[in-house]
């Protein structure tokens, strides 16, 4: 077998079917020949960060996939399933169909214009934090060496 990498990726859906777009994310990752295998976590409902009020409530969770699929390889059948889900816009701040945000890939710290991992906002996001803990209680983000659950510990001590 091919060389295999963990993704973690954030997941979120805000219109419309918000479980449906979810797990028709998920099956596409599971039903992708680079998928070796997929966990995911459970959903929270929370409240839209930075949009205007009435903004419909998100479903966010975490997803960790085996896969032997290559980083650009693999951000973008990210991207093809946001595309084939509805995804209209990739900017901040806006609803949406589904969002999959890459957060870890393995051990990788990767700084380029289209990409950024570790994701460079989810050290500041609960909703992110919660469900990548539901995964691995233990996992270190291998940009600073400080465990995730650290971060989640400062947020919660605001």
């Amino acid at each position: 077998m091919a060389q295999t990498t963990l993704a973690y990726i954030s997941v979120g859906s805000n219109i419309d079917d918000r479980e449906a777009y979810i797990g028709r994310a998920i099956s596409r990752l599971a039903e992708h020949p680079s998928t070796h295998e997929i966990r995911a976590s459970g959903l929270q409902r929370t409240v839209p960060v930075g949009m205007p009020e009435g903004t419909p409530y998100f479903l966010n969770g975490a997803i960790c996939v085996e896969t032997s699929e290559s980083l650009f390889g693999f951000f973008e059948l990210l991207i093809a399933i946001e595309t084939e889900l509805g995804r209209q816009t990739k900017g901040d701040y806006q609803p949406r169909s589904i969002d999959l945000d890459l957060v870890f890939w393995g051990e990788a710290v990767v700084f380029q214009e289209t990409l950024q991992i570790p994701h460079p906002r989810y050290r500041e996001r609960p909703f992110v934090l919660v469900p990548l803990l539901e995964l691995d209680k233990d996992l270190v983000d291998p940009e600073t060496g400080v465990r995730v659950d650290a971060y989640l510990a400062d947020l919660e001590g605001l």
